[in-house]
């Protein structure tokens, strides 16, 4: 199937997101993202914090449901209460990049600061820390409307990892 640029739904740093022709239900992800591949690989946490991304027959190309992400800072008025609460402290959480510390160990740090009541949220998220070292110690974390989904009032994380030192070299 042929995808054109300007059919495009979504693009990144690394990605070209199109919605599937054939299914409208799944987009299809033209990428470079290593976050991405290791997703697609398996080596991220299963969870309903993170899409399920699949590898396809193509190199750098994945597949995944589509999420419709939040188009507005009212983020946490489509969220139940809990995940509202975990977008708001997830949001909160900063990093000092001018430490000595590699990322790894500054966004390790800043999730474990999150409160008790996000007990497994934590430990999702260090899993998904921890998968990423498969590509160095330089994960980091950010997240923002734009890259999160919200279904049935759960928060989806789709987009909030990357490795800085990937950032460095597309930008």
């Amino acid at each position: 199937m042929t995808y054109l640029k300007k059919d495009a739904i979504g693009k990144g740093a690394f990605s070209t997101v199109w919605r599937d022709k054939k299914n409208p239900d799944m987009v299809r992800v033209e990428t470079s993202d290593h976050v991405k591949e290791c997703m697609g690989m398996g080596w991220f946490p299963k969870s309903p914090l993170f899409p399920t991304v699949e590898r396809t027959e193509e190199i750098g190309v994945y597949s995944m449901r589509f999420y419709p992400t939040a188009k507005s800072k009212a983020v946490t008025g489509l969220l139940c209460e809990h995940d509202a609460e975990l977008y708001k402290a997830l949001r909160n959480l900063s990093v000092n990049y001018w430490s000595k510390k590699a990322p790894y160990e500054l966004w390790t740090e800043a999730f474990n600061s999150l409160p008790e009541k996000f007990a497994e949220e934590k430990e999702t998220l260090l899993e998904a820390l921890d998968a990423l070292t498969n590509y160095g110690d330089d994960a980091c974390f950010e997240i923002s409307p734009r890259n999160v989904a919200c279904e049935n009032g759960k928060l989806i994380l789709l987009d909030c990892f990357f490795l800085q030192s990937q950032l460095a070299q597309v930008r």
